[in-house]
């Protein structure tokens, strides 16, 4: 597949609660996820950033040269971490992908989701009813909505609402992948441990 001409944003966030610790540093066949999800973006897009509340604290895991941002606004949250992210962006758009969600920089998808973006605002994923926003392509005209919904406490979900939106229908494009493997995360060690066994 050819490389995307967006850049690609690797979002750390949360506090880990339910995994008990830090989901970047968790290895995957011996890779640490933040290191796996760096390097399978570079695979796809020119440039990559990584935005984190304490981005400084991961630079022993991306390769010299990734970009590390800081959350925009007081309280860490996904919705001002990709808003960073945004801030940064180099390219008309940009993708969103979460450091725990291991299949998430898929070749095939990103090609549906460059494809499903056309004039609007946003492409993300629908699957069982529901948009994945922590897995999708958001255009930089994006950004000021993004900030006033961050500053009140919304989520990347709100942003997908507010801004135009095409969805993804990922069971038509992918029929034979009933788990949709690119859009699930590692909320706990269990899980990280059953995706190695599929891999």
């Amino acid at each position: 597949m050819r490389e995307q001409p967006f850049a690609g944003l690797i979002l750390i966030g949360g506090a880990s609660t339910r995994f008990g610790a830090d989901k970047a540093h968790a290895l995957f066949h011996g890779e640490p996820l933040l290191t796996r999800a760096v390097r399978r973006a570079l695979l796809l897009c020119p440039t990559v950033a990584v935005v984190a509340p304490d981005p400084e604290r991961y630079r022993s895991l991306v390769p010299a040269g990734t970009v590390l941002l800081s959350d925009e606004g007081v309280t860490p949250t996904p919705l001002a971490g990709l808003t960073a992210g945004l801030a940064w962006c180099p390219t008309a758009a940009a993708f969103l992908w979460a450091c725990d969600m291991p299949f998430s920089q898929d070749h095939a998808l990103a090609a549906g989701l460059s494809s499903a973006l056309g004039d609007a605002d946003a492409a993300a994923p629908w699957w069982r009813g529901h948009p994945e926003p922590l897995c999708a392509l958001y255009k930089t005209s994006c950004l000021t909505a993004a900030r006033i919904l961050a500053a009140n406490g919304a989520g990347p979900r709100a942003l997908l609402q507010h801004v135009r939106t095409h969805f993804f229908d990922y069971a038509a494009a992918f029929p034979n992948d009933t788990q949709a493997r690119p859009l699930q995360d590692a909320d706990t060690p269990e899980a990280l441990r059953a995706f190695s066994a599929v891999e």
